[in-house]
């Protein structure tokens, strides 16, 4: 017998019988493996086939001690024509790790891996060999074998670097490691990916690494850089674009962000994206596109929480109050109850129904008579618009007024909304007789421009009010508001300086400053009286369930006239219900 064909017959002897079972493809015939084992272990020279079942062309080895044997498994397996090698060590040697790898398919790489071991040992320096080994310790999970046996391979013949394999064993440490630095130092990262070779850096997840720290290290410019670096290798990558269109959103980007995510729900009907394009809008200062998307949305899935939560916040920054309640309203039963539960300030905000009940005083400084008024108001839907009127008492001057006042408010859809106001008092001494008005609104991003009108019948005189403002939105909490009051027949004005803070269904406060000026005409001639006020103002309302909401406010007033100054201080208090 040759010497270098002992291994291979030695070899089934060390292996398990799991490994070659009369299943694995040596022993697929009548021929019992014990009996095989037999022959080999007594020197006898064997005998291979390769052959390739219908369909299949898995290479298979078929061993025996003669030709004999050859051709009785061959009939037994029904393979017409075959190939005897005989004493052909090369051929013998591709057969067995053929054979591992069909093992490794069949029964998963630890079932071969120990058998490829054994090879690796009998031929340390069989280049094929090893690289099956390496191999088979990878995919078995064992990568930092696997990188150990790839070392010395590439050792052997450096053209192994490129070995497909090879590769992945490097990306897949690199992957480990830049995950760990991930959270600990993620500066390092880059550097690490950039040390390796070029098909390592342009692996998927080795790309999305690089982003990922460049994301963490606050620098968006290079990591958007790099994600349409990563898109233009890999187009079809959802995850790259959705990252994408955060780091234009956190750039403040909308528009392209806003193109892409269109393109993606109008491409794929992806409701991720449509919801992603809406909140994007939202966050734009924008909410009049998202109005229609979301409405869309909602009805194609309408026990989807999170996509109601945000229609529901989109009507209510459009003050379509009545229409983000009658979309709560629409949800089932339970679905309603979870969103109450999940959501239970923004639930709140959507009711439309209210009673409120309240009284203010205040004293002068130079002993002139209090003032002050009750009152008590509704706020009921009538169709899409939200009615809020009250009936009040009022006293002023030592005299009594009483007063029906309202508004009706409504939403025209883009941003647009406003009311129309109105007041009765037929009797009056000192307050309107009647009053009739119309405000109108309109955003742009986060600002909101204003106009109203207001005119006054009093006792003896008519008034013509116009009233300029802009707000500015913060975010979520904060409201800067400012509102010129006119009369242009006196010149009288009023300049007010509003500070307010919101926590949805939770506390209210507003803080404010106005100046202010009037002129009154006296009965001799075109005389006028002028008085000007500084105007101080503090106001809090905390909501102690969802159902009530308690309030109070402190304000002191300074005025001068052509003759005297005086004070005036006084505190408010009131109660509402919800339902």
């Amino acid at each position: 017998m040759k010497r270098s064909l002992l291994p291979w017959i030695l070899l089934p002897v060390c292996l398990s019988a799991e490994i070659f079972s009369a299943r694995l493809g040596f022993f697929d015939t009548a021929l019992e493996a014990e009996g095989a084992r037999a022959h080999l272990s007594a020197g006898l020279a064997p005998y291979c086939v390769t052959y390739a079942e219908a369909g299949d062309y898995t290479v298979r080895c078929l061993v025996g001690s003669s030709d004999a044997d050859i051709r009785q498994m061959a009939a037994a397996l029904g393979v017409g024509g075959f190939e005897t090698v005989k004493d052909d060590p090369a051929k013998i040697r591709q057969l067995f790790i053929d054979h591992l790898y069909e093992t490794a398919r069949a029964q998963g790489a630890p079932a071969a891996c120990e058998a490829s071991r054994m090879l690796a040992e009998a031929f340390p320096g069989d280049g094929a060999v090893l690289k099956q080994y390496a191999t088979l310790l990878f995919w078995s999970g064992r990568t930092g074998e696997a990188a150990t046996q790839f070392g010395k391979l590439v050792s052997l013949d450096p053209a192994y670097g490129n070995d497909r394999v090879y590769l992945q064993v490097r990306t897949t440490l690199l992957l480990e490691k830049g995950e760990a630095l991930l959270e600990k130092a993620p500066a390092e990262v880059p550097a690490l990916i950039d040390g390796e070779p070029e098909a390592v850096r342009n692996a998927y997840d080795v790309m999305l690494l690089r982003v990922r720290a460049l994301i963490r290290l606050g620098e968006l410019p290079k990591a958007e850089a790099a994600d349409r670096a990563l898109l233009e290798r890999y187009p079809a990558s959802a995850e790259a674009e959705a990252i994408l269109t955060d780091l234009l959103r956190w750039q403040e980007k909308y528009t392209e962000a806003a193109e892409r995510l269109q393109q993606s729900y109008t491409r794929n009907a992806n409701r991720e994206a449509g919801k992603k394009l809406a909140a994007l809008y939202v966050e734009a200062g924008e909410p009049g596109k998202a109005e229609a998307l979301l409405e869309t949305l909602v009805a194609e899935q309408p026990g989807d929480l999170e996509t109601t939560r945000l229609y529901v916040t989109v009507l209510l920054q459009l003050h379509e109050k009545t229409k983000a309640g009658a979309a709560v309203s629409a949800l089932d039963g339970q679905v309603q109850e979870t969103f109450r539960k999940t959501y239970p300030q923004l639930y709140c905000r959507t009711r439309v129904h209210a009673f409120e009940a309240g009284t203010e005083l205040a004293g002068y400084s130079d002993n002139r008579d209090d003032d002050g008024r009750v009152y008590v108001g509704v706020e009921v839907p009538i169709a899409r618009s939200v009615l809020v009127a009250a009936a009040e008492r009022v006293w002023r001057y030592g005299l009594y007024d009483t007063n029906v006042r309202g508004e009706l408010y409504d939403a025209f859809g883009n941003g647009t909304w406003g009311y129309l106001s109105f007041s009765a008092a037929p009797d009056a001494d000192f307050l309107p007789r009647y009053s009739l008005g119309g405000h109108l609104y309109k955003g742009f991003g986060h600002f909101e421009f204003g106009m109203g009108y207001v005119y006054s019948h009093y006792k003896d005189a008519d008034t013509h009010l116009l009233v300029p403002e802009y707000s500015l939105y913060f975010g979520d909490r904060y409201t800067w508001n400012q509102k010129f009051y006119w009369i242009p027949e006196s010149g009288s004005y009023a300049l007010l300086n509003l500070l307010k803070y919101e926590s949805a269904c939770r506390w209210e406060a507003m803080l404010s400053y106005t100046r202010a000026s009037s002129s009154e005409k006296v009965d001799i001639g075109n005389v006028f009286s002028h008085t000007d006020a500084d105007m101080y103002r503090g106001e809090g309302s905390y909501r102690l369930t969802p159902a009530w909401m308690v309030g109070a406010a402190l304000f002191y007033d300074h005025y001068r006239t052509d003759t005297a100054t005086f004070d005036r201080r006084g505190a408010s208090l009131y109660v509402k219900r919800y339902w």
